[in-house]
């Protein structure tokens, strides 16, 4: 059960990345990954649970994220590292997918390279879209074929099931469907899932192409959310010639469209029972910073603890930012680097507006706000807020104009 449960994990944070080059606002749902501004991306996230180890939390598994300088948002290798109480080995390495993607920033290739290769690999038309997904693994070799009309996609692989989606204008998924052949060859219809969405969506072809190629690249399971604001989702089957309800899922998001609860609900004896409920936490940047997730085990009447994950970011400058017009870019010089205790810091900028520092830590976590008023030069004393010494180690200093924004990395050492 545990290692079903996080191949499962595995790939609903793995596969987060379909979204995070187009999470540079609140307007992009956070139920399906974190919600990463532009600037800033996702270091690692680490899971613990009470469900493996009794009633306290213990990290049990985490995800580590690279990036290439073509695409600093979208991660060319995620790795998945286990925890093991039961040896000596600590840390060790379970999986490790490498991902590469097109001149476009869609997704070629996601390959386990450890023999027996495994991989899934994309291909497109002319017109952008999404065609064939190859997926291949030690047992088994799938070719899905898409197909597109107005209203409908038809996804078929080369065995004998399919997938029909109905979307609107906007190509906000309306139905999703599964069906097989069955003895006699004809199509029996298993799963229907029905959505609706906040007014305030606001999907597109490209985010319904990257989620569909991460759904068929996705080897071990099939769940991956649909993009955008969705506040409902159905799943019904034929039970006896008869279509029946069995599964609801509601979102909850706030003022800024950030999400802040998921609950799932069952039906029994006639009645929706509330068994799975997630929580969102963000930090000061907006970004989601923790996920905490509750469930019914057995009988039990009441949530308990399952799982929690909590998500790490670093800021970087895109290669826009690096190739900015000089007329409009503010430089960050620093000096000594690495410093000790003290670092300089100078900011030039043609914009005669003041500028502002922030100093964030890996996580993303805001350590303090050096103040520049009326100068162009200060000293920082690598403390925090509360004149509290901080450990060594990599943090970013980012200052900002009206017009423009500059991050610069800075190391601290003993």
């Amino acid at each position: 059960m545990r290692k079903i449960t996080l191949i499962i994990m595995i790939l609903s944070i793995a596969f987060s990345m379909t979204a995070i080059s187009y999470a540079k606002d609140a307007q992009h749902s956070a139920r399906m990954y974190p919600p990463v501004k532009e600037g800033w991306r996702l270091t690692d996230s680490t899971v613990s649970g009470t469900y493996f180890h009794g009633n306290s939390w213990e990290y049990d598994c985490k995800f580590v994220y690279e990036y290439s300088s073509d695409f600093p948002q979208k991660p060319n290798r995620i790795q998945y590292v286990l925890y093991d109480y039961d040896g000596d080995f600590g840390w060790y390495l379970l999986d490790d997918y490498q991902i590469s993607y097109d001149a476009e920033g869609r997704l070629l290739l996601i390959a386990n390279p450890p023999f027996p290769l495994e991989y899934s690999e994309c291909y497109y038309d002319d017109e952008g879209r999404l065609i064939q997904v190859d997926d291949s693994n030690y047992q088994e070799f799938r070719t899905w074929t898409i197909s597109y009309d107005e209203s409908e996609v038809w996804v078929h692989d080369n065995s004998r099931n399919q997938y029909i989606f109905t979307v609107n204008e906007n190509w906000e998924i309306i139905t999703k469907k599964w069906l097989s052949l069955d003895h006699i060859d004809e199509w029996r219809e298993h799963c229907t899932e029905e959505y609706q969405y906040h007014p305030q969506n606001n999907s597109s072809f490209r985010e319904f192409q990257d989620w569909l190629a991460y759904l068929l690249a996705n080897k071990h399971q099939r769940e991956l959310e649909v993009p955008g604001l969705c506040m409902q989702k159905l799943e019904g089957s034929y039970f006896d010639d008869s279509f029946l309800y069995y599964n609801k899922t509601i979102w909850d998001y706030d003022d800024a469209l950030k999400a802040l609860k998921k609950k799932r609900y069952q039906l029994a004896d006639l009645d929706w029972d509330l068994y799975h409920e997630s929580e969102y936490e963000y930090d000061a940047e907006g970004l989601l910073s923790l996920e905490t997730h509750k469930r019914k085990f057995d009988d039990d009447d009441e949530l308990t603890n399952f799982q929690k994950i909590e998500h790490r970011y670093e800021t970087y400058v895109s290669i826009e930012d690096e190739n900015q017009s000089p007329a409009l870019a503010l430089e960050i010089s620093l000096w000594p680097m690495p410093f000790r205790e003290n670092v300089n810091i100078r900011i030039e900028s043609k914009d005669s507006h003041q500028t502002s520092l922030e100093i964030y830590n890996l996580k993303g976590q805001l350590i303090c706000k050096p103040s520049l008023v009326g100068k162009n030069q200060i000293t920082w004393d690598g403390k925090d807020a509360r004149g509290r010494d901080l450990p060594n180690g990599v943090y970013f200093l980012k200052a900002i104009s009206d017009k423009d924004v500059a991050t610069k990395k800075m190391i601290k050492v003993k």
